[in-house]
């Protein structure tokens, strides 16, 4: 029997653009480390002895926090594990059932209405006289409060998680305002937001074609990559190095778009167990997007000097 760790919790540059990505890569590590506090839990491959989905000890508090009044996670006899491939021979595609599909729908529908409400805070952040009073780094200070809130201590109001999660996207794209007037200066910017849905369509297809779960064991060794990359933006900043702007551009594009593919199947498992929450795991793809869009924007906006 084929055994696979699962962490199961859900969830750098110069001075106009360091806003954006330090809300964007902070909630990247809130989001992460919450899930590596967690104890690994080991999950069953083999769905004909289901020891992960019908075990307490499969679940940590967080998850059960979301689902107040659940006695009990759902077992594999439950309607949400109908209608896959439950033998954990195939990919992942093959093994979503039709409630893990509506989950993935509500996430990813969740995800276009925040990245659409970013864009509208940005463009109101530089194009409003409001917005452009603003100080830069008040929608950055401003954006810890949502993200915080629903990173350790989410609401069970699924109407106010709602409004933070939409209240930290508007703030998040306004803290990139800067970044976003300069691609459109530089004539950039709708071939960065393409790059940036290519990358994140490309590493979430990867994800569900490859087999089920076969990706979570990269979940430790990412965390420690960002981990190493926050301590380098910090040491960039006081000794800056064309080196070490390079690696946090190339290799942070490289980690947050492995991120996509990890994440997509955690969440996956999460909801085949019940334990999913469409607003965290849009949260959480909505760091990884703004994340790949900073630097595949910076890459293009350095390629144009």
């Amino acid at each position: 029997m084929m055994l696979r760790r699962l962490n199961n919790g859900v969830t750098s540059r110069s001075l106009t653009m360091a806003t954006g990505m330090g809300l964007s890569i902070a909630g990247r590590c809130f989001q992460q480390s919450r899930r590596s506090s967690l104890p690994a839990v080991k999950e069953t491959m083999m769905m004909v002895a289901p020891t992960f989905c019908m075990s307490r000890r499969g679940f940590s508090l967080q998850p059960l926090r979301h689902m107040r009044g659940v006695k009990w996670v759902k077992p594999v006899t439950s309607p949400m594990n109908y209608g896959g491939d439950n033998t954990g021979g195939g990919s992942t595609a093959d093994s979503l059932t039709p409630y893990v599909r509506q989950h993935l729908s509500r996430v990813y529908g969740l995800l276009a209405a925040g990245t659409a409400v970013a864009g509208i805070g940005s463009f109101l952040m530089f194009s409003t006289p409001l917005g452009k009073a603003m100080p830069f780094w008040l929608p950055m200070v401003g954006g810890f409060v949502p993200l915080l809130w629903l990173s350790f201590a989410p609401p069970q109001d699924p109407n106010l998680k709602l409004a933070l999660f939409f209240s930290f996207t508007v703030l998040e794209g306004m803290a990139l305002a800067p970044l976003v007037a300069i691609t459109m200066a530089k004539g950039v910017l709708g071939t960065a937001i393409v790059l940036t849905g290519a990358v994140f369509f490309g590493f979430s297809a990867a994800a569900l074609l490859a087999p089920r779960a076969s990706l979570l064991a990269l979940q430790g060794p990412l965390f420690g990559m960002l981990m190493g990359m926050v301590a380098i933006s910090i040491l960039n900043l006081f000794y800056p190095t064309a080196f070490a702007h390079s690696l946090i551009l190339y290799g942070g594009l490289a980690l947050f778009s492995l991120f996509v593919s990890v994440d997509t199947q955690a969440m996956i498992e999460r909801a085949r167990c019940g334990a999913g929450d469409h607003v965290q795991d849009a949260l959480q793809m909505f760091l990884n997007v703004v994340n790949i869009f900073v630097r595949i924007a910076q890459i293009l906006g350095s390629m144009d000097r």
